[in-house]
């Protein structure tokens, strides 16, 4: 059977599988549909109290009111589709979902008008005075609930009805549902943010203009970077897809022959791998999420990806022992219970043990060991005791770096390593010229917090106090560079050099970083995550969960967790900080708001804001990737060179 058969057969067998859960070939056009309120009786009138902010009335009304035809079309559902389990049941959790949305609107409301309130209706209230409920917060989450996913919601659940393509609606009515369900779970954290926060103003007020040395770069139209942005991570979507494809199978060997012949099919039918892959992301599985993120590090890809590296002169990963105090969850846990988790402490930066590894075992893998990749342009010459032959007749020539960059790479917490991520760090080095050192941490869920922040910290330890006795390298000035979740764990870093003191980087470098980790807040620009093909309001949940699986750290507090809730005590010891973010990333807002902080507290700090650029942007610097990014790479190892500098 050849290629083009194996694909026809495929879609002849996707169709048929269409048809499966579809009870009813034909359902009559002119059906009359039931006006009676069988499953659920409304839980209020379309009635809203004139007291009521007009903004906030107008969605109150409009939520009840689809609300009402969501349940209407669940009751039709329920009739039609009476024999069908797996309808039935997400129908049943749609309905759950409706009455839990209009508990929180009769909530409001009722804040909003001074009426008592039953709490003992939902698990998530709304716990906010009326003076103090954020209006503005919710009238953007709103406009997306009820402008947006309702419309998703009646639309495909009608269309179950109406079009034989029922798998097609079924898949798109799941996805609208996930989003619907992290949308009221942002809800009563929406309602009680500070009045006073940076996004409840306008861009001409006051609190924007005060802010300085932030500079906009256009790269290309909105139009062209999101078409650069589908087409560069399409291999994401097809990826997730026969990921799906594979996971429904029971042994290893057919997942793995269902992976293989669905990467094949699924880069031919891209429209049915987005469906699939929209459907992927709103149920995940965790490991095969995690899966698809490791992608680059694995098999045929890893292999691949290496042909998107630049060249380099020196290229060679260390195993760097724990020769400091760790950041233990016993340690940790003190500082919560005395009060110093937020406050420089001075404890930690102290040897714990003496054993100096030698030159030759420094480049061998032992357990326990913190694996960092060196890149430098030239080769690194080893100090020996005795010199070689080589040493001995160039002595002194020997020019000693003075300069070096720790870079910490991202994949929320769970992926990726040094070797994805030499796209763009290679570059850097060959413009910059000096050493790189590139840490790979111990990544979750196998490992959550703290191992992630406690590995970069002894690898900071080690080079900062060790590496000049294996290579010519003595850091007068030390540059941090993280992106994503490493731009998260360079802060950290830093704070935790503060706490502990030990000398302070130079500066550092935060690209589009994770700086706040609480899943008990609420910022506009989470909203972009619900239709995000790489940072999915699902994964960004799901990897936080992973990282911070431990209930006994608190986000809110932790700044080793939550960068941008340090203490001013601490961020009044920050060195100069850059930020490298783009306006369409889900991570987007919490970067303005440590930016901001800083400067009111007279920290050194600038800006780059890249208009329409997503999450990730670095990274996409590669062979038919997207042309915009080339240039974030250019200026991240400018802005580099200057703070070295």
């Amino acid at each position: 059977m050849d290629f083009e058969q194996s694909i026809s057969q495929q879609l002849q067998q996707e169709q048929q599988e269409e048809q499966e859960i579809f009870v009813e070939q034909a359902v009559q056009e002119e059906r009359q549909k039931s006006a009676s309120w069988e499953i659920v009786n409304p839980i209020k009138e379309v009635n809203i109290n004139p007291q009521i902010d007009q903004t906030i009335a107008r969605h109150l009304q409009k939520g009840f009111q689809n609300c009402e035809r969501v349940l209407m079309l669940c009751n039709d559902a329920i009739k039609y589709f009476h024999s069908n389990d797996q309808i039935l049941l997400k129908i049943t959790l749609l309905i759950k979902r409706i009455q839990t949305y209009k508990l929180l609107l009769t909530q409001i409301e009722c804040i909003l008008t001074d009426q008592n309130i039953d709490k003992t209706l939902i698990e998530n209230n709304i716990e906010v005075s009326k003076q103090d409920m954020n209006t503005i917060m919710l009238d953007k989450l709103f406009e997306v609930i009820n402008n947006q996913i309702f419309n998703d919601i009646i639309n495909n659940g009608s269309n179950m009805f109406y079009q034989s393509n029922l798998k097609s609606n079924y898949r798109a009515l799941v996805v609208a549902m996930s989003k619907l369900d992290q949308c009221i779970i942002l809800i009563p954290y929406a309602a009680k943010t500070s009045k006073n926060d940076l996004f409840c103003y306008d861009m001409d007020s006051p609190q924007w203009r005060s802010i300085r040395n932030y500079e906009r770069k256009v790269l290309g139209s909105k139009e062209a970077i999101l078409k650069s942005y589908n087409d560069v991570t399409q291999g994401i979507v097809i990826a997730n897809a026969f990921i799906s494809k594979g996971s429904e199978q029971q042994n290893s060997l057919t997942q793995g022959l269902m992976e293989g012949f669905g990467a094949l099919y699924y880069a031919i039918a891209q429209d049915r791998a987005r469906k699939r892959a929209e459907h992927f992301l709103a149920e995940p599985n965790q490991s095969t999420i995690f899966k698809a993120w490791n992608l680059m590090e694995t098999g045929f890809a890893k292999q691949m990806i290496r042909f998107a590296f630049p060249s380099i002169t020196y290229n060679k990963k260390i195993y760097i022992p724990r020769l400091f105090k760790s950041i233990t969850h016993d340690n940790l846990m003190q500082q919560y219970q005395n009060g110093s988790i937020n406050r420089i402490n001075n404890d930690v930066g102290q040897h714990v043990q003496y054993d100096i590894p030698t030159f030759e075992s420094l480049f061998k893998d032992k357990n326990q060991r913190i694996c960092v990749r060196i890149l430098c342009n030239r080769e690194l010459i080893q100090i020996n005791k005795k010199p070689d032959f080589v040493q001995s007749i160039i002595g002194q020539q020997i020019n000693k770096f003075e300069k070096i960059i720790i870079h910490i790479h991202g994949g929320g917490f769970v992926s990726m390593s040094s070797r994805s991520h030499q796209t763009y760090t290679r570059q850097w080095v060959k413009i910059i010229q000096c050493p790189l050192f590139s840490i790979d941490y111990r990544k979750a869920p196998e490992d959550p917090y703290p191992a992630g922040i406690d590995d970069v910290w002894q690898a900071y330890m080690f080079i900062l106090n060790h590496i000049e006795k294996y290579f010519y390298i003595q850091p007068k000035r030390i540059i941090l560079v993280g992106d994503s979740a490493g731009g998260n764990l360079c802060a950290a870093l830093t704070i935790q050099a503060i706490k502990s003191g030990v000398r302070v980087p130079d500066g550092q470098l935060l690209i589009y970083p994770a700086l706040n980790l609480s899943l008990k807040s609420f910022t506009p620009s989470m909203l972009v995550a619900l239709n995000d093909r790489l940072l999915h309001h699902t994964v960004l949940k799901m990897c936080v969960l992973s990282y911070v699986s431990n209930k006994d750290y608190n986000a809110d507090q932790d700044p080793l967790i939550s960068p941008s809730k340090a203490s001013d005590e601490i961020l009044k010891k920050f060195p100069q900080t850059a930020f490298m973010i783009g306006t369409n990333d889900p991570l987007h807002d919490e970067s303005w708001r440590l930016f901001k902080k800083l400067q009111e507290l007279d920290i050194p700090t600038k800006m780059i804001v890249y208009d329409n650029m997503p999450h990730g942007f670095l990274s996409f610097d590669v062979p038919q990737g997207m042309k915009e990014s080339h240039q974030t790479v250019i200026d991240s190892a400018n802005w580099l060179q200057e703070m070295l500098n």
